[in-house]
């Protein structure tokens, strides 16, 4: 993994001397203006729900996100061989985001995000995890309810996808339409591209989403040739001990071909370990 404090950046995941499993534009270090966001992959953290983001002149709107929310300056906190922990600026909603990535002996890496809120913190919110993959990159799920934001990405979605056990498999080249998939499923996705699964893997499967919100969600922009792979975290309250926790498991997977098979055994051998 390679990560970028200056920019709250991850820019490269994968296997030794392997492909970038990761999609990062270019101009990855240029910064956006406060209301001309926009997104240049990797993989980053995000503040939930967007229809709560609130900026420093008081006024909430869904788009464009808080500029600092993705994109840090972030303070480095602890740097080991095996992982790192990070601290982000204050936000407008007067939250901050502790983030620590460690690698554990049975090679999966754990990622743990914590919201620390200041003294006037508002209301509830959740953690939105992304990974950014580019078009042509396949993508794994659990089966569960499922809708969409419009009717293309909808179609397109069901005509193409495939259903193996308890997953659905999606060639997001087939996907000619730009749009957002809401699944209501366990918080487990995979990305396959060259070679590699990355398997990530939520910590919670049963707390509530914001109602605009769901577990898994896939979001295609054509126009930038990014998909986004996300999991959201629970809608709770921040309190003031930063009780607000997420924690995803991942690990890389190497396989030839976008195996489900090969894929359901390392997902199953995952739980079973990290169970008690």
């Amino acid at each position: 993994m390679v990560y970028d404090a200056s920019i709250d950046r991850i820019l490269y995941l994968g296997r030794q001397d392997a492909p970038n499993v990761l999609n990062v534009a270019p101009d990855v270090y240029r910064r956006s203006a406060p209301h001309a966001y926009c997104f240049r992959g990797g993989a980053y953290t995000w503040l939930a729900p967007q229809e709560e983001w609130i900026f420093p002149a008081g006024q909430r709107r869904l788009w464009p996100p808080e500029p600092e929310m993705d994109s840090g300056p972030m303070q480095l906190r602890e740097i080991t061989d095996r992982g790192i922990e990070v601290m982000g600026p204050v936000l407008s909603r007067q939250i901050r985001l502790k983030k620590k990535w460690q690698l554990q002996d049975d090679g999966t890496l754990n990622f743990a995000t914590t919201l620390l809120p200041e003294k006037n913190a508002l209301g509830r919110a959740s953690i939105w995890s992304t990974v950014a993959v580019p078009r042509g990159t396949f993508i794994a799920v659990h089966k569960g309810p499922i809708r969409f934001d419009n009717t293309s990405i909808g179609q397109a979605w069901t005509s193409h996808v495939k259903e193996e056990g308890d997953w659905q498999l999606i060639d997001t080249e087939l996907l000619r339409s730009s749009g957002k998939v809401f699944l209501s499923a366990a918080p487990v996705i995979a990305t396959w591209r060259e070679g590699q699964w990355l398997l990530r893997i939520g910590s919670d499967g049963s707390s509530p989403r914001h109602p605009a919100d769901t577990p898994v969600e896939i979001y295609v922009n054509l126009d930038t040739n990014i998909i986004e792979a996300e999991l959201i975290g629970p809608y709770e309250k921040v309190l003031p001990k930063g009780s607000n926790h997420w924690e995803e498991t991942w690990q890389i997977i190497p396989t030839k071909q976008p195996d489900l098979k090969y894929l359901d055994g390392a997902f199953r051998q995952m739980v079973a370990q990290a169970k008690p």
